[in-house]
C-alpha cells in the first residue's frame, strides 16, 4: 500500500458517539499561533495540571519515588498506583523535570490503557468506546485493514488473523493528508512496539514526542540487527552542558562513544555507547531535533531503574545471560522455531538489552564522516512540520488519534513503515498465534483445565516456551490480577510449569522448566536437590499406580542423601512421588477470577482496588470509555 489515508466514504456526516473531541482537527495548521511553544508550562506547572486531573479518581493510591545517578546529574522517577507494577518511569536532569516527566508518563500510559493490560483478561476491564464507520464504508475499511495486517504480519499464518467486526474501528488521521483513516483495534490495542503514545502539554509536544519514539525505536532496530557501523558524533558539535555529562562517565573509567544512527535519512536519532571491552557495552539511543536534547535523553535512558554505570551493565549482562541458559535449556524444543540472535533482536527495542559482549561493533567508526544537522525550532508547530517533512520525503505513512481524553494532552500515533522488521518477526507471530491463545484461555479457567491433556500439549509447543522464555516467566499470577506476595509466589514461574510437566509425566520438559526456574534460585538447596532428583530418574520410573516405583524411591533416596540433608531429601521425595498430586497444593490459589469477590488472594490483590475506580471512570466517560464484561470462557472438559 503506497499510502494510510483512503478517501472512500469520508464525506459522510456521520460523527463518532463521543463527544470528546479526538482527532476531528488534526490537520495541521500553518499558523504557528494555534500552538503553544516549548516554553509554555514550567515542571511545576506541568506536576500542578497533571495533579488537578487525577485529584478525583486516584489519591491516595498514587506515591513517586525518586533516584539519582551516581554523578547526580540526572534524576529517575517511579510513578505508582495501587501496585509497583502498576506505574511507570520518568527521567529528567532535575528533580522537578523527573517527576513532570513520570507524571506525564503516567498519564500518557493510563489514557492508552496500557497500564492496565498485565490484569487476567478475564477480568472486567475498560476499553474506548469504538468510532461509527462512515454509511456504507464497513466493507471497504474491513479490506484496508486486512490488507494492512496481512501487511505487517507476512510471516502470520491467515488463520492467526481473527475476523475484523464492524464495530471495532477507531478513527485516526493521517498527518500527511489530514484524511480519515479507520484502523481495527488490533492496531490500536498493541502496547509492543507498534504504535508510539507520548503525552505533552500540548497536543502538538505530545505528537512530536511520539513520532521522535518510533524514529528512535525504527533506527535502533535496524542498526543494531544489521551490525551497522556508523559514524561518531564530534562532541565538539555538542553543547557544554551535554560534554560535561558525558565527561563524568568517561572520567569514572569507561568508553563513552556518541553514534549517529540517522541512517542516512536525516532521522534526528543518536546512540550513547558505555562501556569497556572487558565488560562489555550497553547501547541507549535518544531522539530529538535538537542534537543535545537527543544525546540528553540517551543519558537519560541509560540510568533509568539502575543509578551506578558498573551496576547497569552488569545487570544488562545478567539478563542476557539468562536468556541464553533458558535458550540452552530448552534448545531441543525452540531451535527449529528461532535463533537466539532472532530473539534477542526482537527483544531490544522494548527494553534496550542487548548483549553487551556483542555491541563492540558500535565502538567502530564508519568511514562516512558524520553530517552535523542541528533541527531545532523556536515552536512545536516548526518542529511537527520538520519531522512531517522527513515522513514525506522517505513516503512513511503515518497517523494519529488524540487519547487524552482525561484531560491532560497524549496521542497515540501508527506507522507500518517505522516498524523496520519488527511486525512480520517471531513475536508478533508467537503473540498471535492459536497455541498461545488457547494456552492462556486454559490458563484462565484454572487448575482443572490446566490437568487436561490439551493444556500439556500446548505447554510444548515453541510459540508457548518463547512465550515464557520471553518473559521470563509464565504468567500464572494473571489470574489474580498482578504479581502477588505471599502463597501465591509459591507456585509461580517456571516451577509451576515443572510441576505441570511432571504431572504429565514428562520428566524431560519438567527437568527444562526447573532447571529455568533454578537460574533465579540457585542457593536453594530444595531446587538443588530437585534438579538432582529429576537426573536420577530412570527411563520408566512409574508402577502400575502411575507413582513412583519402591526400588526407584530406594536408588534416588540413597545417592540424594550422599548431599542433601535427609529432610529436604524426604521433601522432595513426598512432593513428587505421585504426580497426580503434584498441583493439588495451587488449586486453593489458581482460581480464575470470574467476579471481583473475596477469595483466598483477595488481600493480595490490587484489582479489588481499582475495579470501583475503573467502574467510576467510564461512568463519568460514557462516551469514551466502554466496559467489557467478563469473556464467556467454557469449561475445559
Amino acid at each position: 500500500m503506497s499510502e494510510l489515508h483512503d478517501t472512500t466514504g469520508t464525506n459522510d456526516n456521520t460523527t463518532t458517539p463521543s463527544s470528546f473531541s479526538r482527532t476531528a482537527d488534526f490537520i495541521l495548521q500553518q499558523s504557528p499561533k494555534t500552538y503553544q511553544n516549548y516554553k509554555s508550562k514550567s515542571p511545576e506547572e506541568t506536576l500542578q495540571w497533571i495533579q488537578d486531573v487525577l485529584q478525583p479518581w486516584f489519591p491516595p493510591y498514587i506515591s513517586a519515588g525518586l533516584q539519582p545517578n551516581e554523578f547526580y546529574t540526572t534524576w529517575f522517577c517511579r510513578v505508582t498506583f495501587l501496585h509497583p507494577h502498576i506505574g511507570q518511569n520518568g527521567k529528567g536532569v532535575t528533580i522537578p523535570l523527573a517527576l513532570a516527566s513520570g507524571f506525564a508518563e503516567f498519564m500518557e500510559r493510563f489514557q492508552a490503557l496500557y497500564l492496565l493490560r498485565d490484569f487476567s483478561s478475564n477480568l472486567p476491564r475498560l476499553l474506548w468506546y469504538p468510532d461509527s464507520l462512515p454509511a456504507d464504508s464497513a466493507p471497504h475499511w474491513k479490506e484496508f485493514n486486512t490488507a494492512l495486517r496481512r501487511e505487517m504480519n507476512d510471516r502470520i499464518s491467515q488463520s492467526a488473523l481473527t475476523e475484523l467486526v464492524e464495530n471495532s474501528f477507531y478513527q485516526f488521521h493521517d498527518l500527511r493528508s489530514g484524511s480519515p483513516v479507520y484502523l481495527d483495534r488490533s492496531f490500536a490495542y498493541t502496547p509492543f512496539l507498534t504504535t508510539g503514545t507520548a503525552a505533552g502539554n500540548t497536543r502538538e509536544e505530545a505528537l512530536v514526542q511520539a513520532l521522535c519514539e518510533l524514529f528512535e525505536r525504527y533506527a535502533a532496530r535496524t542498526i543494531i540487527e544489521n551490525r551497522t557501523v556508523v559514524p561518531s558524533v564530534p562532541w565538539e558539535v555538542l553543547s557544554e552542558q551535554t560534554q560535561s555529562m558525558l565527561s563524568e562517565i568517561q572520567n569514572s573509567g569507561f568508553e563513552v562513544h556518541v553514534k549517529d544512527f540517522s541512517l542516512g535519512k536525516g532521522l534526528p536519532v543518536v546512540c550513547v555507547v558505555v562501556g569497556t571491552s572487558e565488560m562489555g557495552y550497553h547501547a541507549r539511543p535518544g531522539c530529538a531535533t535538537d542534537i543535545d536534547v537527543a544525546v540528553e535523553r540517551c543519558i537519560l535512558e541509560f540510568y533509568q531503574g539502575v543509578s551506578i554505570t558498573v551496576t547497569k551493565i552488569e545487570s544488562v549482562t545478567h539478563i542476557t545471560e539468562q536468556q541464553k541458559e533458558f535458550y540452552s535449556i530448552l534448545s531441543d524444543y525452540l531451535d527449529s522455531h528461532f535463533t537466539l540472535d532472532e530473539f534477542f533482536i526482537t527483544k531490544f527495542p522494548a527494553a534496550y538489552d542487548f548483549p553487551p559482549h556483542e555491541l563492540e561493533f558500535l565502538t567502530q567508526d564508519s568511514p562516512e564522516p558524520f553530517t552535523p544537522w542541528e533541527y531545532s525550532r523556536k515552536d512545536f508547530c516548526e518542529e511537527m512540520q520538520l519531522l512531517l517533512n522527513l515522513c514525506e520525503n522517505h513516503q512513511i505513512r503515518v497517523c494519529a488519534r488524540d487519547i487524552g481524553w482525561m484531560g491532560f494532552p497524549a496521542v497515540q500515533v501508527f506507522s507500518p513503515d517505522l516498524k523496520a522488521h519488527e511486525f512480520d518477526n517471531l513475536e508478533r507471530q508467537v503473540l498471535t498465534s492459536e497455541p498461545l491463545k488457547q494456552f492462556q484461555l486454559l490458563l484462565l479457567q484454572g487448575v482443572n483445565s490446566i490437568r487436561t491433556r490439551t493444556f500439556y500439549e500446548l505447554l510444548c509447543t515453541p510459540e508457548v516456551l518463547y512465550f515464557c522464555m520471553q518473559l521470563r516467566e509464565p504468567r500464572i499470577d494473571c489470574l489474580r490480577g498482578l504479581v502477588q506476595e505471599g502463597p501465591i509466589t509459591q507456585v509461580n514461574f517456571w516451577y509451576f510449569l515443572g510441576h505441570v510437566a511432571y504431572y504429565f509425566k514428562d520428566t524431560a520438559l519438567a527437568a527444562c522448566f526447573f532447571r529455568c526456574y533454578n537460574t533465579f534460585n540457585p542457593q536453594e538447596e530444595y531446587f538443588s536437590c530437585l534438579l538432582r532428583f529429576m537426573e536420577l530418574l530412570p527411563e520408566n520410573p512409574w508402577n502400575e499406580q502411575a507413582t513412583l516405583r519402591e526400588d526407584v524411591l530406594r536408588a534416588v533416596r540413597h545417592e540424594l542423601c550422599r548431599s542433601f540433608s535427609p529432610m529436604t531429601v524426604e521433601q522432595v521425595l513426598s512432593d513428587l512421588k505421585n504426580p497426580e498430586d503434584v498441583l493439588d497444593d495451587v488449586d486453593d490459589i489458581l482460581i480464575p477470577c470470574v467476579k471481583c469477590e473475596p477469595c483466598p488472594a483477595a488481600q493480595e490483590c490490587p484489582y479489588r482496588e481499582l475495579f470501583p475506580i475503573l467502574k467510576q471512570l467510564q461512568n463519568n466517560f460514557p462516551d469514551v470509555l466502554t466496559w467489557e464484561e467478563n469473556p464467556q470462557i467454557r469449561p475445559c472438559r
